[in-house]
């Protein structure tokens, strides 16, 4: 069979895609579900409860031929939180899909419909994609053709009333704590420099070697990093928001550090679960953060980097642990370039109170070590 139609045209199967659950509140990450022509479509619409779920109308989804994705699931008495966190990533038999979608496109002798609906639908580990094109006894004349599925592809919906035919039914990974890398936990890659400036930093891990702001890194096992002392006490300028001023100004001559560091990959990962274990709430977006001092020290933190709306409590956010045998937890000091301090200025919601400020900076010490004084690095980017 060909994925296309009569016109010789790429099949599209549904214009409208759906999320739901079988068996209560989840949240559903980024859940991709990838088309033989090439395209792909998110069906992942955030909190989703019930079947058929959340709709989106628009755009075209072809035959499905891959998933992948990730989801959570919500404790019922709306406990902060998930109860357990999954994901997948398989492929999807695209030629068998496709005759199941042809033999429903042709199955009702007087119903037509103009749109097929595409629907990605959740139940602990499992994960289905079904395809309907919504014909419902109630309204409709759901009569079929005679014969029209010899093979017995058309069935009930889960919970409803019309007819589906199942594209794809797989069982994903399961885990108490979030995956690494994940919509639920990130992990995305920040630097900041402290009383320093020029700072320079390759982070290998289990994604590649990341040396980009937001880059997400998990399993980290070397780190290099360099750059310079710049030993100056700055203040928003009163009359602009927008600059800061520096006090002594920059000194060129002032020194160059360098780490060069194999990283306790197992340590690094227990001590991230850790972490996240006694973390009350959902953990929201995660950062990795290199923070290089002007003292010539380095360390890298692991965090949940939460901001509060206008109309939240700030504890919906935040949770100082009581359970920390290990010394582990400690407060990550909050540091920023010229445009993240001005704007700190300009949103004070975020930094209302000094209880705020003190959660906000709640996380774990992953590494730290001092840096080796040395020659300016060569500007590989001149000449």
């Amino acid at each position: 069979m060909s994925a296309c139609d009569k016109k010789g045209k790429p099949l599209v199967a549904a214009n409208i895609i759906q999320s739901g659950t079988l068996d209560g509140p989840y949240s559903n990450g980024e859940i991709y579900v990838h088309s033989v022509n090439g395209g792909k479509l998110n069906f992942g619409m955030g909190g989703v409860w019930g079947y058929p779920g959340a709709t989106v109308a628009g755009g075209g989804v072809g035959v499905p031929s891959y998933i992948e994705g990730d989801w959570a699931k919500k404790y019922e008495d709306k406990t902060p939180g998930y109860h357990s966190y999954y994901r997948i990533s398989a492929p999807i038999d695209a030629i068998l899909a496709e005759k199941k979608i042809r033999t429903l496109l042709g199955y009702y002798k007087h119903y037509k419909s103009k749109y097929g609906t595409m629907q990605v639908v959740v139940e602990k580990e499992e994960i289905r994609v079904l395809f309907t094109l919504d014909c419902y006894e109630k309204w409709d004349d759901c009569t079929p053709n005679e014969g029209a599925d010899p093979n017995g592809y058309v069935i009930n919906a889960p919970q409803g009333s019309s007819d589906v035919v199942e594209l794809f039914r797989g069982k994903g990974e399961s885990s108490l704590l979030p995956f690494a890398a994940s919509s639920f936990d990130p992990r995305n890659f920040r630097i900041h420099e402290h009383k320093s400036k020029h700072g320079k930093v390759a982070l290998t891990n289990g994604l590649g070697v990341a040396t980009r702001q937001q880059e997400q890194v998990t399993h980290l096992s070397h780190i290099k990093a360099t750059w310079q002392q710049f030993d100056s006490e700055f203040e928003l300028d009163p009359n602009d928001d927008m600059n800061i001023i520096f006090t002594p100004p920059y000194d060129p001559n002032a020194p160059y550090f360098e780490v060069d560091a194999e990283l306790d990959t197992a340590l690094i990962e227990e001590k991230i679960q850790a972490y996240q274990t006694v973390h009350k709430r959902a953990l929201g977006y995660t950062v990795i953060q290199v923070i290089l001092n002007g003292d010539g020290w380095l360390r890298l933190y692991y965090n949940s980097h939460c901001q509060t709306e206008l109309d939240r409590k700030l504890s919906d956010c935040f949770y100082v642990p009581i359970d920390d045998p290990n010394g582990w937890f400690t407060t990550v000091p909050l540091v920023g370039d010229k445009n993240q301090m001005a704007r700190l200025r300009k949103a004070p919601f975020y930094y209302t109170t000094k209880d705020f400020d003190q959660h906000r900076k709640f996380g774990v010490l992953l590494f730290e070590a001092k840096g080796k004084v040395i020659p300016k690095p060569e500007d590989k980017s001149e000449g």
